[in-house]
């Protein structure tokens, strides 16, 4: 007979306090609750039911890294998945919806028909129906359409706007 460290859990004189290393070759099987402290696995970790995690937080997540502790997922509050890097959180995604402060991507896909991208070095580029329609901050854009209120401006040419003047430069 020895004592154990974990007051409460080890009270019938059935139970078992083993005290030192376990090493069983085959397999186990638990019917209640399952505690382990600084536990390890080599190889593979199967669970056929569901796993439950703490809430953690940004600087210390619920699912980290080994060398990375405080880079991974926990849970900013109801129905909400965060994402931390360097104990700063830098995402969140509930239900359909992603935010970050800056988002860094080479495509955005809306529709299906309208993305929004990368056009090349300082480019922002709209594409609608997979061509060029809009590029800001190069001269490809083939194609610019405007409409608002019925109105429909279709600039096909080179457009230099001064002042109050609008010039067809082409």
């Amino acid at each position: 007979t020895n004592t154990t460290t974990h007051a409460g859990s080890i009270t019938a004189a059935n139970d078992l306090l083993i005290s030192g290393d376990l090493e069983i070759d085959g397999s186990t099987a638990f019917d209640g609750f399952v505690r382990l402290t600084n536990a390890s696995v080599s190889g593979n970790f199967e669970v056929g039911g569901v796993i439950k995690a703490s809430d953690g937080s940004a600087a210390l997540p619920s699912y980290t890294f080994e060398n990375d502790t405080d880079t991974g997922l926990y849970r900013v509050g109801a129905n909400v998945l965060g994402i931390t890097s360097n104990g700063v959180h830098a995402a969140s995604i509930s239900g359909t919806t992603i935010e970050a402060a800056i988002l860094k991507a080479a495509l955005f896909t809306g529709d299906g028909t309208v993305d929004v991208l990368s056009g090349g070095a300082n480019t922002l580029r709209l594409d609608a129906g997979g061509t060029a329609a809009v590029n800001i901050g190069d001269q490809n854009a083939s194609v610019i359409n405007i409409s608002h209120s019925g109105v429909l401006t279709d600039v096909k040419d080179n457009l230099r706007v001064s002042g109050n003047n609008i010039q067809d430069s082409g």
